[in-house]
């Protein structure tokens, strides 16, 4: 018996790196870039039954980013941070990010002229391809708060995609650093008037709103058929993440809404989750392996609206 199951366990192993070893491309939706001033990390991170490092600069984190890119194959990153970290990000590594303005809204920078007016130009000159993650939860803003729409009107006027955090927050940040966080502010149903009101909007709901939301979060992608989530940090932040998921990835493929979930890490300052993340969708056994590939690559390059030229090239063809 034991040759059985040796040659069941190889299998197993074999199919985990499947995308990795025949070259498949995956696309990450949610990563954080940062400058040399505003990087935080250099702690190591207890999560689940694996401990994550963190580079200790921010040059640091970046290299084990690109590692971690090139390990698993990821050919495109939606990078989130602030202009300064965009421009790094640009400057080194022009294709494999896309930028995106990480924003931390307040009533008064969302009517800030010289924000505004150089976010507007440096999405004209390319230097800003996309907008999110956009962390109104933390700040004590509802998605559907009218100061909002001033980031609605201009990812709709330049046709960006934007994204929007869903879910929980550290516990007990409320206390802490985040006292205006409202975990209400987390149901998909507030974005009901944003999607009637900007009906052109490429909208993201980063984490999916779970675990808390997930009903919600079917309804509305029920209701609304340009709706896109990503699952990013549910794959390997903490178990009350990661079991939930499982549930949600399979009643959404059985409602038919496979074709709207998209892979994301949220790497913070823990590289590894990187791989964590990739590992956990390769590895599953409820997914077929197209599902796999909807998720990995195939709904993003759809939502973030890549060329066939990018896709071939991404495919190495």
């Amino acid at each position: 018996m034991k040759k059985p199951i040796i040659i069941l366990i190889t299998v197993l192993i074999c199919t985990g790196i499947f995308a990795q070893e025949n070259g498949l491309p995956v696309i990450d939706m949610h990563l954080h870039t940062y400058t040399p001033q505003n990087y935080w990390g250099g702690s190591d991170f207890q999560v689940v039954d694996t401990v994550l490092s963190s580079p200790s600069d921010q040059a640091g984190h970046l290299e084990s980013v690109i590692q971690q890119k090139k390990k698993y194959n990821i050919v495109l990153t939606y990078a989130s941070g602030n202009f300064e970290a965009l421009d790094i990000i640009n400057k080194t590594y022009p294709d494999l990010f896309l930028p995106s303005a990480e924003i931390w809204p307040t009533k008064e920078l969302l009517q800030d002229k010289d924000f505004l007016s150089t976010l507007e130009q440096k999405i004209k000159n390319g230097e800003v391809q996309a907008i999110g993650e956009v962390a109104n939860f933390y700040t004590g803003i509802a998605p559907n708060d009218p100061v909002m729409d001033t980031l609605y009107r201009i990812a709709e006027k330049y046709d960006l995609p934007i994204g929007l955090h869903f879910a929980p927050g550290p516990p007990g940040s409320q206390f802490t650093q985040y006292p205006n966080m409202r975990l209400e502010y987390a149901n998909p149903f507030l974005l009901q008037e944003v999607l009637i009101k900007f009906p052109k909007l490429r909208l993201n709901v980063m984490h999916a709103g779970l675990p808390i939301f997930m009903d919600e979060m079917f309804g509305m992608m029920f209701m609304f058929p340009n709706l896109y989530i990503d699952i990013s940090a549910q794959c390997w932040y903490a178990f009350y993440g990661k079991l939930p998921l499982n549930d949600f990835l399979k009643k959404a493929c059985l409602y038919g809404f496979g074709d709207r979930i998209m892979f994301g890490s949220d790497e913070m300052a823990w590289p590894g989750a990187i791989g964590l993340s990739v590992e956990y969708i390769e590895k599953t056994d409820f997914l077929t392996e197209k599902q796999k590939r909807d998720i990995l690559y195939n709904n993003a390059a759809r939502f973030l609206r890549l060329s066939d030229e990018e896709i071939e090239r991404h495919h190495g063809k």
